[in-house]
């Protein structure tokens, strides 16, 4: 939903003539009924409270356009159930790590054919150009046109945005490299599967 002054409506503006940024009160949508009541869910402070703190940040900053939003932390395993089971929510805080290097993740994550219970489309997103290219990406060996062919799916999403970035964590990993080998760096670090399978003591 994008909020401009042609598609939704105020009591309150959330800017005032001087284009000062002011507490905005009840918003009302095109149709001129209030807006219902927005929820966020995350996990619970005690599993990841990362995330149970950025749903808190942005339930503050939605209210001060007036938008009645509420965070609402949940059991990660009925967190999962409601979005991927169920899919029935608002909007949900969750996370992704470990992604393979290969970027055929994006088909998984956005291809229509994925937007089923317990499939991995769970923001709902349908785009059939998107679904053709993805089917064409995993399709080629070619690995120059497969360059271009994922570029394009990132365009695609960049300009649709299905999903919102929120914050990139950096992950800082130590080994003793003097006293093993082999350990392998992946886009997740380097404490994966591979790693414990190679290292092996100087």
């Amino acid at each position: 939903m994008k909020f401009c002054e042609k598609q939704v409506r105020w009591h309150v503006p959330p800017v005032n003539k001087e284009g000062e940024v002011v507490k905005g009160k009840k918003i009302l949508l095109p149709n001129g009924h209030p807006m219902e009541q927005f929820t966020i869910l995350t996990p619970p402070a005690d599993y990841d409270p990362l995330r149970a703190m950025v749903g808190m940040i942005i339930q503050k900053w939605l209210s001060v356009f007036g938008i009645p939003a509420s965070a609402k932390p949940m059991a990660i395993g009925s967190l999962i159930q409601q979005v991927k089971g169920r899919r029935q929510f608002d909007a949900f805080i969750m996370g992704y790590g470990r992604l393979d290097i290969d970027p055929d993740w994006m088909r998984n994550f956005f291809h229509s054919s994925n937007d089923k219970a317990r499939g991995w489309n769970m923001s709902g997103y349908k785009n059939p150009d998107f679904d053709r290219i993805a089917e064409e990406s995993a399709d080629t060996l070619d690995r120059e046109k497969r360059r271009k062919l994922i570029w394009e799916m990132q365009r695609i999403i960049l300009r649709d945005i299905p999903y919102m970035p929120l914050y990139n964590p950096k992950l800082l990993e130590a080994v003793r490299t003097d006293k093993f080998n082999g350990w392998v760096e992946t886009l997740g670090g380097i404490g994966n599967s591979w790693s414990f399978c190679e290292v092996r003591p100087n």
